[in-house]
């Protein structure tokens, strides 16, 4: 009998120490999520301000549409004025011609 109270008594002990093992694994367990969760949701604020700071595809795409179709416009414009300089600084010869023409005779 003294032999099964003895044997009861070292499990009781073994279970006992293993259970303070476990509770102690499971604190520290808790610990490393909490500091993974708060690295996390750090990590999730430095995102935020991330996508704050920039612009998406999209946007930049349409910006960037938007600006070739500008700069098309200016061009075509700029090449139409180009075309009137032309026909005017033609005339303009053609008038000087004709005045050297006129008033030298």
């Amino acid at each position: 009998m003294k032999l099964i109270r003895q044997i009861y008594d070292e499990r009781f002990k073994f279970l006992k120490r293993e259970r303070k093992l476990i509770e102690k694994a499971r604190k520290i367990q808790a610990k490393e999520y909490e500091r993974r969760l708060e690295a996390l949701n750090g990590e999730a604020r430095r995102i935020l301000e991330s996508q704050q700071k920039s612009i998406s595809v999209e946007k930049f795409d349409g910006i960037i549409g938007q600006l070739n179709t500008s700069m098309n416009s200016t061009n075509d414009k700029i090449a139409e004025l180009s075309k009137r300089l032309y026909i005017i600084m033609g005339g303009l010869i053609v008038i000087e011609f004709l005045l050297k023409y006129i008033f030298k005779t």
